[in-house]
């Protein structure tokens, strides 16, 4: 019974996610990536067009940021705004 009502539960909640890694290297023209992304996700920053991504997860390593959310579109449109800037990326997935 436990089982099912988990099982219930989880294909309610479940949503897709997709993800994008971020590569800042010295020819990179953004400078302070992960501080644009929290800015922009609380709605202090714009990028390009894209409307704030309400649900948008950041995770910062010492040479990449890893980011994610459902919103497929926005997170294309993003990640196309650091391509032309020169920030390598991983593509979305």
């Amino acid at each position: 019974m436990a089982r099912d009502v988990a099982r219930r539960w989880i294909k309610k909640n479940l949503k897709s996610e997709y993800r994008l890694t971020l590569y800042a290297g010295a020819s990179s023209r953004v400078k302070n990536i992960s501080g644009l992304l929290k800015a922009f996700r609380d709605g202090k920053a714009r990028i390009a067009s894209v409307q704030g991504i309400s649900d948008l997860g950041i995770r910062d390593y010492m040479d990449r940021i890893e980011i994610w959310s459902s919103d497929k579109d926005s997170l294309r449109q993003v990640k196309d705004w650091f391509e032309k800037r020169g920030v390598e990326t991983s593509g979305l997935w």
